[in-house]
């Protein structure tokens, strides 16, 4: 028993020391503590960040830190022993659940970022932090809530500024580079659309100099420039061009100095102004060509600055007044009256008016009219001069006046004129009516201006007519004429000749017709009986021609009986008395004695004889028997025979069978015709051959021909002075037909029978 009460007290000994060295400890580490919470409370107090101990078994705060408590605008009693959420301070649940999940599934949050609400409603940004501590054996979670919300709101306008100077680099039209002294590039910037200005890709240039890249004379304008931004710390104005897709660019430097850094640094800007300087360019060029108009214009140019002294004037002025360069109209040498007219126009077009009136001026003793024109001419709207032409119109004015006293004689003639002047608009109305036009219609001027012609002129059975001939006029047919009945103011129907002209205005449009009419109701009437007449005249003619053809029948007729009245004298009476001679001069050969009586008898016989041949021949030539008792061709070939015989012509005969005239008296005047005409072969042409054909031809005509290749003669002076050839183209006449002689001298003739085929 007592060993176990000693083990008990031994057990009991060293429980007592190892609870006083447990106490000692626990004496040691509350010392610890306090001093360690003694430095936790300094930190926590002092920090500037928003610091919160809270329980993590319900979230109620335990403690809170000035920062805190100053930031959300409460006094300590109002936040310990309180939720956050019952505070309000965070703007949204979602935030609370996000710190709750990374507590869950990490032990701690680490710069979870989120928006606080204060007291006041306003918010302020913050970074959370959170971890697990204990105090005094109890179980707690550290808040540290850094307020970001000036360093956030630094960056927003951080990044604003950086994106407005992005925004303003684009908007800048100008390659940038940062280069040094040497010309070397640290940095570029390139518009989008300038990266095809540029001789290389914008990379190719960094770490390289303007030598490296550029032209030999695009450098030496850089490197002048960078020297000169070196010297005064800035450049304007320096212009190059580089080859660039086979045309130049044109580029005009910026360049300034940029402070701070190491070495000097300068910003260089190249505005590409190819645009301008080819509209510089143009420009310059529509400016010479402006001056060559201006110097070679028919008018005189000129223009004053506000002071009124001439500043420019071109050739036109130099000649007819002198050089007025740097003068005002008072030191300019001219008549006072040219000079009031200057100052007055001038003086109301600094005043704002333009001017534009016709003047005269005395120039070299002559008085000359020009149209002028003073303006003043405004930059933004203020007047900075002005500026003038004179155009000399002397000649329009002498023009004028021709053409103004031409009209007057026109109108004077047109309304003097015997002859009906009406012009008419494209709607038919009357634009125009001369006197002539009332005597023909019996309107007056006034009466007739502005009718349409249906209602003034035109009876209604002729309008349709009348509206065909417009209509065409209208379409510019100039042919339109017509001769038509019209109605006078008294209601009489005349007869007018209607002469139109259709007047073209721009582009050829048709706006208004130019009558010329005259009453022809007297001309028709006497042309009616003059054609009565004419009608007359051929009537009698046409009997008289009958007659005369009867009469040439009775002729020919007669001319035939008496030939057959010779022929039958010659055969029935002068033969037989020959006969009967030759038979009584037989019968006295027995009488007388034998050697007388021979002779006489045969010299007596041989005269008979010749008497009897001669008078047959007589009988044959008046009456051909061949001519009654065949056909006109073979009477021809008679005729050619007996030509031959008695004259030694050789005739050649072509006559058509079946192609002659029925007429016994035409065929008898065709056989004696050709017949006359044969012998004018023999006695004139000079041949010993002829030819004769003969033909029908159209209308019912026969046509005869006799030709030679003879010496020929000039019909015009020869035909009135051969009764032959006359008497035959009489005769021919008389029968309804015509003799046509075709001849000159060396060239042959041939004469022509053409007579009615019956």
């Amino acid at each position: 028993m007592a060993a176990r009460v000693a083990a008990l007290e031994a057990q009991l000994a060293a429980q007592s020391a190892a609870l006083a060295e447990t106490a000692a400890a626990l004496q040691a580490e509350r010392a610890r503590r306090t001093k360690s919470e003694a430095k936790f409370d300094t930190v926590f107090n002092a920090s500037p960040n928003l610091m919160a101990i809270s329980a993590i078994e319900d979230g109620r705060l335990i403690d809170a830190n000035e920062g805190l408590l100053q930031t959300l605008g409460y006094a300590r009693h109002e936040v310990i022993g309180k939720t956050s959420l019952e505070l309000g301070v965070y703007a949204t649940p979602e935030d609370r659940e996000r710190i709750v999940r990374h507590l869950r599934e990490n032990g701690r949050v680490k710069g979870l970022e989120f928006p606080i609400v204060t007291r006041d409603g306003s918010r302020r940004q913050g970074l959370y932090f959170a971890e697990k501590i204990e105090l005094e054996g109890e179980p707690l979670l550290l808040s540290v809530l850094v307020d970001v919300t000036e360093r956030k709101l630094a960056d927003v306008a951080l990044r604003a500024a950086q994106e407005q100077l992005k925004a303003t680099l684009d908007a800048v039209p100008d390659v940038l580079f940062e280069v040094d002294a040497d010309g070397r590039i640290f940095d570029h910037r390139a518009p989008a659309h300038e990266h095809n200005s540029l001789p290389h890709a914008p990379a190719a240039f960094m770490g390289r100099t303007i030598r490296d890249v550029l032209p030999a004379d695009a450098c030496e304008v850089i490197a002048a420039a960078i020297a000169e931004a070196g010297r005064q710390g800035w450049h304007r104005g320096g212009t190059y061009a580089l080859p660039i897709g086979g045309e130049p660019r044109w580029f005009e430097l910026s360049i300034s100095r940029r402070a701070g850094g190491a070495g000097d640094r300068f910003v260089l800007l190249a505005r590409n102004i190819t645009i301008r300087k080819l509209a510089e360019e143009r420009l310059q060029e529509r400016e010479a060509l402006l001056r060559v108009v201006i110097d070679n214009a028919p008018v005189e140019f000129w223009v004053r600055d506000t002071d009124g002294v001439c500043i420019m004037h071109n050739s036109a002025v130099l000649a007819h007044w002198g050089s007025l360069l740097g003068q005002r109209p008072d030191d300019t040498k001219m008549s006072p009256e040219n000079r009031a007219v200057w100052l007055a126009n001038n003086r109301r077009a600094y005043g704002g008016e333009v001017v534009q009136e016709e003047v005269a001026y005395v120039i070299h003793g002559q008085t000359r009219y020009y149209y002028n024109v003073v303006a003043p001419f405004r930059v933004q709207g203020e007047i900075r001069g002005i500026l003038g032409f004179n155009l000399d119109i002397t000649e329009r004015r002498r023009v004028e006046e021709a053409l103004r006293q031409s009209e007057a004689s026109l109108q004077l003639q047109i309304r003097r004129m015997p002859i009906a002047y009406i012009l008419w608009t494209s709607e038919f109305l009357v634009q125009a009516w001369n006197p002539a036009a009332t005597r023909i219609f019996g309107y007056r001027e006034e009466e007739a201006l502005g009718r349409h012609a249906y209602d003034l002129i035109v009876a209604p059975p002729d309008q349709t007519l009348v509206k065909t001939v417009f209509q065409r006029l209208l379409q510019g047919d100039a042919t339109a004429n017509s001769i038509n009945e019209n109605v006078t103011r008294d209601g009489r129907t005349i007869l007018c000749e209607w002469s139109n002209t259709p007047i073209q205005g721009p582009g050829g449009k048709v706006t208004a017709i130019l009558s010329m009419v005259q009453d022809v109701t007297a001309r028709q009437q006497a042309e009616e009986a003059l054609q009565k007449a004419h009608a007359d005249l051929e009537q009698k003619v046409k009997a008289r021609t009958a007659q005369l053809r009867q009469l040439a029948a009775q002729l020919v007729q007669a001319e035939e009986r008496e030939r057959q009245r010779i022929a039958r004298i010659l055969h029935e009476d002068l033969q037989q008395m020959i006969a009967g001679a030759r038979f009584t001069l037989s019968s006295l050969k027995h009488r007388l004695p034998a050697g007388e009586r021979d002779r006489v008898l045969a010299e007596v016989s041989d005269i008979l004889g010749k008497a009897s041949q001669v008078t047959r021949a007589i009988s044959v030539d008046l009456r051909p028997p061949v001519l009654h008792e065949g056909s006109l061709g073979a009477a021809l070939i008679w005729l050619a025979a007996d030509m031959k015989e008695r004259h030694g012509l050789d005739v050649r005969v072509q006559a058509m069978p079946g192609q002659e005239p029925t007429s016994p008296d035409l065929r008898v005047f065709i056989f004696q015709a050709v017949r006359e005409l044969l012998f004018n072969v023999c006695k004139h042409a000079g041949v010993s051959v002829a030819d004769v054909r003969t033909a029908a031809v159209e209308g019912g005509q026969f046509r005869i021909d006799v030709c030679d290749h003879g010496v020929g003669f000039d019909v015009a002076r020869s035909l009135p002075r051969s009764f032959g050839l006359f008497s035959i183209r009489e005769r021919a006449e008389f029968f309804g037909g015509a003799l046509v002689i075709t001849s000159s001298p060396g060239h042959g003739t041939q004469t022509s029978l053409i007579l009615p085929a019956v």
